[in-house]
C-alpha cells in the first residue's frame, strides 16, 4: 500500500509444497533493492503468489530483465516488465498449461518524487490506482479491508501497522496462508527497509485486541451492552503499546 512518503510491502511467509501442496515451509516471499544506476534512485520490491519454483525464477529474471537494464527507466518501467512477462509466459508457461500452476505478482517502486505499484494477471500488468492492491488467496479479503481503513495520506508507519493487522486477518481466515508476517518499506531512493521481524511479531500480537474492540464497540452501539469508557480506555492503552513499540525503530535515529 502507498503512503504519504513511500509503500509497504507485506506477505505472510507460508509456502506449499508437493503435488497436493501438503508439505508447508516458511519463505521470504518478498525481493527488494536499490538501483542506483543513470536516472533517478530508485528502491524497488517484488512479491509474489503462486508456484514456488517459478516464482523464484521470474522475480529473479525480471529484476534483471527491467531494473537492471541500461534501458529502465521509471517512465518505461510498466513497458519494460510487461514485455519480460510477456515473453516469460511464451517460454515457461504456455507450452505446459495446464499442467502448471500460474503465479501472480506485485511490483513497487519508490522514487523521491513518488512512486507506483503494478500487480500482474497472467501475462498482463494492472496498475494500482487506488494507493493500495493484493494478491493471492487472501486477495479479496485482504483489498476489502484495505478499502475500509486505507488512505494515501496515511504516514508508513501507520500503512505498516495496517499492513500487519490485515495480514493477521487473512492468515486467520483464509486457508493456505500463515506462518509470520513480513514487512518492507520502500521511500525515496533510500535502500528498503526490513522491518525487525521481533517487532512485526509484537505488532500482531498487540493488533489482535482489535477483534475485541471491534466486537464491544458493535454490541455498544447496537444494544447499549459494555461500557462506552472502557472501550475507549483500553483503545488508548493499545495505542499507547504500539507507539512505544517503535515499529521503525524511530527514536534510535
Amino acid at each position: 500500500m502507498i503512503g504519504r512518503s513511500g509503500m509497504v510491502f507485506a506477505a505472510d511467509t507460508e509456502e506449499s509444497w508437493g503435488e497436493r501442496g501438503d508439505i508447508k515451509t516458511a519463505t521470504t516471499k518478498i525481493m527488494s533493492g536499490i538501483r542506483t544506476g543513470p536516472g533517478d534512485p530508485c528502491a524497488l520490491a517484488v512479491a509474489g503468489s503462486g508456484d514456488a519454483d517459478y516464482l523464484q525464477a521470474v522475480k529473479l529474471e525480471l529484476i534483471s530483465a527491467t531494473f537492471l537494464s541500461e534501458k529502465w527507466t521509471y517512465d518505461t518501467s510498466a513497458n519494460l516488465m510487461e514485455r519480460y512477462l510477456t515473453k516469460f509466459y511464451r517460454k515457461h508457461v504456455v507450452p505446459f498449461w495446464p499442467n502448471i500452476q500460474d503465479f501472480q505478482l506485485l511490483i513497487g517502486v519508490a522514487k523521491d518524487s513518488g512512486g507506483a505499484i503494478w500487480a500482474t494477471s497472467k501475462s498482463t500488468l494492472r496498475p494500482c490506482y487506488d494507493g493500495y492492491e493484493a494478491i493471492g488467496a487472501g486477495r479479496a479479503y485482504a483489498t476489502g479491508l484495505m478499502s475500509r481503513f486505507h488512505t494515501i495520506t496515511m504516514e508508513l508507519e501507520t500503512c505498516a501497522l495496517l499492513a500487519i493487522h490485515v495480514i493477521y486477518c487473512v492468515k486467520e481466515f483464509i486457508g493456505g496462508c500463515g506462518k509470520q508476517t513480513q514487512i518492507v518499506v520502500l521511500s525515496g531512493g533510500a535502500e528498503p527497509v526490513l522491518v525487525d521481524q521481533s517487532k512485526t511479531d509484537e505488532a500482531e500480537r498487540l493488533l489482535k485486541r482489535i477483534f475485541h474492540l471491534d466486537a464491544a464497540l458493535l454490541q455498544f452501539v447496537l444494544s447499549g451492552r459494555n461500557d462506552l469508557i472502557s472501550i475507549q480506555r483500553e483503545s488508548q492503552t493499545l495505542r499507547s503499546q504500539l507507539v512505544a513499540l517503535d515499529l521503525f525503530n524511530l527514536a534510535g535515529c
